[in-house]
């Protein structure tokens, strides 16, 4: 008697919690399909910035991505994790790190539509050898992954020992917004010999965002600075940190300095600035 109660009471469980998961999840899947065969008829299916891809090999279709994605970017189809709304993808890198079988990675991939993405490997270093690019230039606009590029750009020239012209500079820097100031703290951790130009004040596009915008970031690790821990800052309060952290480190960041011209020479690049070449 007491095992047909306990066979009871499990199937009143059952019941109760699983068939109304299993119905959600079904609703999720035909909402899902619905929304990637309209934004595959639009042609607005595909990223045009930088985005998951999946292994579909590795996809255990357990969801956790689509549940943690803000912008509703990911939805299951066919019992896989698929892109359904690309162009909602702002790159922020929670659905990789949920995953549970390491199935996703962020990358690029050739948009059919927006603005065109220049050409780069894993490094960020593009078909040019020597030039890299990153941030958001490269469709990067969230400073945590902003920064992580510029990381991994100074990472792989240190790794490829590559060589700078006589009386000349390891590394020169474009842009002294988020990506900018990592890459100047990490050439100067490496002990490597830059110069950051920037064509107009600190900060980049951030700078002219509007006043008490608020800034979403995620925690980051900097060079030299540590561990950055906002979530959500004011505008005026970042730039007060990239300032901080300028005048901490004694950064070489030469405002107003507009790059006119990048010429290429046997492996050497000649960066022409305000009247100086660096």
């Amino acid at each position: 008697m007491e095992t047909t109660y306990t066979i009871t009471i499990f199937l009143v469980l059952i019941l109760l919690i699983a068939v109304p998961y299993w119905r959600r999840a079904a609703k999720h899947r035909r909402q899902a399909l619905t929304t990637w065969e309209k934004n595959a008829k639009a042609d607005t299916l595909q990223p045009v910035t930088l985005h998951p891809h999946i292994d579909l090999i590795k996809c255990i279709g357990c969801a956790a991505c689509v549940r943690v994605c803000p912008e509703g970017v990911l939805g299951i189809i066919d019992g896989r994790a698929a892109i359904v709304s690309g162009t909602k993808c702002v790159g922020h890198a929670v659905c990789a790190d949920v995953c549970p079988v390491s199935g996703i990675r962020l990358g690029f991939g050739t948009p059919k539509q927006g603005q065109e993405i220049p050409y780069y490997g894993e490094n960020y270093e593009t078909n040019v050898h020597g030039l890299y690019i990153v941030g958001e230039l490269g469709g990067v606009g969230l400073i945590k992954n902003a920064i992580g590029q510029a990381l991994r750009a100074i990472d792989d020239i240190v790794m490829k020992k590559k060589r700078r012209p006589p009386n000349g500079l390891d590394v020169v820097i474009v842009g002294a917004g988020p990506a900018g100031i990592a890459a100047a703290l990490a050439c100067q951790a490496k002990k490597l010999s830059y110069v950051v130009l920037e064509q107009d004040e600190i900060g980049g596009s951030v700078l002219h965002y509007p006043r008490q915008k608020l800034v979403l970031t995620a925690p980051v690790d900097l060079p030299l600075y540590g561990r950055l821990k906002v979530s959500e800052i004011s505008k005026e309060e970042l730039l007060g940190i990239w300032k901080d952290i300028i005048s901490r480190f004694k950064l070489d960041i030469r405002t107003h300095h507009k790059v006119d011209s990048v010429d290429q020479h046997q492996g050497m690049f000649a960066v022409n600035s305000q009247g100086e070449t660096f």
